[in-house]
């Protein structure tokens, strides 16, 4: 197994939260029961760095957050975003490969944590503000890309392979993981190019892309039982399935074609 869904009551101090069976390498955590941002936490930036997926605020280091990744789940300290008492929360997590590979497959290097037989990567690298690739170890060319710049307030690069969007490419689409705005045509972002089985490649847009600074991109190609990416047209009425092939354990849908959902 390499994705758990776990939900969990804070207790306001040191906690352990089990039942994930595996070790995790990236964490994303939402308090249920009142307003909170989404905590990011993963294996490759390390345990105390977190980020918010509903912000584009720089990462920051969270002494009180998630203090260890444990071989069936994880530890948080007493973070309100993590572990308020009587709070309610969700952890969704991810198994990786445990361990970091140097990737030389792109024009500039990166850090890799991969786990190809469930095609899930998180990746590392330092922009150059140039058109560049980045190896991402899949083995298989990635379908979906959330991507944040550590240092600045930026907004997340989202790419998805059937986002097409107006252009009719989902190179030259990208969607913001931070807000509700409509897919938007902008060819910088991915360089008008389609991800390969070994890199994906960036234009000059600062969001992906900035000299000098660093990133974290989690990038999944689907697998057969394990996940599967797509699109649909909205119906305005019950049952328009989409078929999976599988009982999904996650599910995440954003309108493209215009602000919302």
């Amino acid at each position: 197994n390499s994705f758990k869904a776990v939900t969990y009551t804070g207790d306001g101090g040191s906690r352990s939260v089990t039942g994930v069976g595996f070790k995790p390498d990236l964490i994303w955590m939402k308090r249920r029961n009142t307003a909170q941002e989404h905590a990011l936490v993963d294996a490759v930036r390390g345990v105390q760095k977190h980020l918010n997926a509903d912000l584009n605020a720089a990462e920051s280091t969270e002494t009180n957050g998630v203090s260890s990744f444990d071989s069936d789940g994880f530890t948080v300290g007493a973070n309100g975003l993590m572990n308020n008492t009587s709070d309610t929360y969700v952890a969704w997590c991810w198994k990786a490969g445990n361990t970091w590979q140097h990737n030389i497959d792109g024009t500039i290097a990166s850090i890799t944590n991969t786990n190809t037989a469930n095609g899930f990567s998180i990746v590392k690298y330092t922009g150059t503000g140039a058109n560049t690739t980045v190896g991402h170890n899949l083995g298989a060319a990635p379908e979906v890309m959330i991507i944040k710049e550590l240092g600045n307030s930026r907004d997340w690069g989202v790419y998805h392979k059937y986002n097409t969007g107006g252009s009719g490419n989902s190179n030259e689409e990208r969607l913001k993981l931070n807000t509700n705005d409509a897919t938007t045509t902008y060819a910088p972002y991915w360089n008008g190019t389609t991800p390969t089985s070994t890199v994906f490649s960036l234009g000059n847009e600062g969001n992906v892309n900035t000299s000098g600074e660093e990133y974290i991109a989690y990038c999944w190609t689907p697998k057969s039982g394990f996940s599967k990416f797509g699109s649909y047209s909205g119906s305005g009425s019950d049952g328009n399935a989409v078929s999976l092939g599988f009982q999904p354990d996650f599910v995440m849908i954003k309108r493209t074609n215009s602000t919302g959902g």
